[in-house]
C-alpha cells in the first residue's frame, strides 16, 4: 500500500537529501561528529515533518509541520556550511547538499503558500499573523 504523501516531489526530493547527508558523512569525522550527527538529524527531519504534516487533516496543522520541515532544511544549509568550514566534506559534496537543500527548501516554500491558499479559500486552519 502506498500513501499519498510518498507521491509528493518534494518527498522524494527530501529522501534523496537524507541519502547523500548520510553515504557523505562519517559520524566520527575528524573530532567533528557531533556537527555530522545534527546534519544527519536535520536532513532526517525534513522528510519525517512533510509526511505528518501530510497525514494531518487542518491546514493550519499541515502547514506548521510543512514549516518545521522548512526550518530543518534551513538548519541542514547552516550544518553544511559548518561540516565544509571544517572540512568535514569536500567542495564538490557540499555544493551538491546545498543545491539539494535549496531545492527542497524552495519546493517546501511552495507547498506552504499551497495549503495557506487552500486555507483562505475554504476558511480553515487562517494563517496566524
Amino acid at each position: 500500500m502506498a500513501f499519498l504523501f510518498e507521491k509528493l516531489e518534494v518527498y522524494e526530493k527530501a529522501l534523496e537529501l537524507v541519502e547523500e547527508v548520510h553515504s557523505a558523512t562519517d559520524i566520527s569525522s575528524q573530532g567533528y561528529g557531533h556537527i555530522v550527527s545534527q546534519l544527519r538529524r536535520a536532513a532526517t527531519s525534513i522528510p519525517l515533518n512533510i509526511a505528518e504534516g501530510f497525514g494531518r487533516f487542518n491546514e493550519g496543522e499541515k502547514r506548521r509541520f510543512y514549516q518545521i520541515a522548512r526550518a530543518s532544511c534551513y538548519e541542514c544549509v547552516a550544518a553544511l556550511d559548518l561540516c565544509h568550514r571544517c572540512r568535514v566534506i569536500d567542495e564538490d559534496v557540499f555544493s551538491s547538499m546545498k543545491s539539494r537543500s535549496d531545492e527542497v527548501g524552495r519546493m517546501l516554500t511552495g507547498l506552504i503558500k499551497a495549503v495557506e491558499r487552500r486555507a483562505q479559500a475554504t476558511g480553515s486552519g487562517k494563517p496566524q499573523t
